[in-house]
């Protein structure tokens, strides 16, 4: 495999997108699609460390109890665990928390339930405000605030590199696009947005596929419970549907860096506001 040549067949596809960001903010808010965000761990530390520096705020926080194998994310406040999407959107109407979509979300992964209503997920995400906004866009202005340690997956936005369909022999990698009102708004990319987003979509995509080979690689380490309690004959669902109508959740999160439970107020799947200096 030769890197300058899968960097060289990148950087060309994101030239001819004709990409110029618009600054709208359209990508942080829910409007458009789905804007989940997923955050490996070390970038989890990143943000936490740029909004000590910073003074950022963030008002709400979850409780974090590694086990196994220590995993140093010593705040949640802007993350939850992985979880399918659960904003409802609806004709001539902003998008909004819907607690339904967390019972309907939790039959779509029943095999990742214990008997005892415990939810096992793979990973993390940037909490977003309750119409589904991006807890660190600023609203008045659009601007990021975390930009300079934004997640790889915004950095790279609308473009990502899918590592099952990366072909070494080849020594190229199929860019796909998003949607976004950025594209096709020139003849070609600038040279230098270019040139950086083509070195983080390759960061992104190796930082990926090792970050899912530590995860699995911990999960087969540590999640021999979950294998046992999910082969019984019952449905998990109910215990975790009653845990929420009780007013919580209950996670194990398997990331790279370790196993981690987590108890989160259904409330706190989102944030009351966005983030405040």
């Amino acid at each position: 495999m030769s890197l300058e040549k899968i960097e060289a067949s990148v950087l060309k596809t994101v030239q001819s997108s004709g990409f110029s960001c618009k600054r709208c903010g359209k990508c942080c808010t829910r409007e458009d699609g789905d804007n989940s965000v997923f955050l490996m761990p070390d970038e989890i530390q990143s943000i936490q460390l740029f909004l000590t520096q910073n003074k950022v705020q963030i008002h709400d926080s979850i409780s974090i109890h590694p086990i196994h194998e220590k995993n140093n994310l010593s705040s949640s406040s802007f993350t939850v665990p992985l979880f399918p999407d659960f904003y409802s959107t609806k004709k001539n109407s902003p998008p909004s928390f819907d607690s339904r979509l967390i019972f309907k979300n939790l039959d779509l992964i029943r095999n990742q339930i214990t008997t005892d209503g415990i939810i096992y997920t793979f990973g993390w995400m940037l909490k977003r405000t309750q119409n589904g906004t991006c807890v660190f866009l600023d609203p008045k202005t659009n601007i990021c605030r975390i930009y300079p340690v934004r997640p790889l997956l915004c950095k790279t936005y609308p473009f990502y590199i899918d590592f099952y369909d990366m072909d070494p022999e080849k020594n190229k990698a199929d860019v796909i696009e998003c949607e976004c009102d950025g594209l096709e708004t020139v003849s070609v990319t600038e040279k230098n947005v270019s040139k950086e987003m083509a070195a983080n979509l390759l960061e992104r995509v190796f930082k990926e596929k090792n970050d899912y080979i530590k995860t699995k690689e911990n999960f087969e380490k540590h999640g021999a419970e979950l294998e046992k309690k999910t082969t019984e004959k019952y449905d998990f669902v109910q215990k975790a549907g009653q845990n929420f109508k009780n007013g919580f959740l209950k996670f194990v999160i398997c990331d790279s860096t370790g196993i981690s439970e987590v108890f989160l107020p259904w409330n706190e799947f989102y944030s009351d506001t966005e983030a405040i200096e």
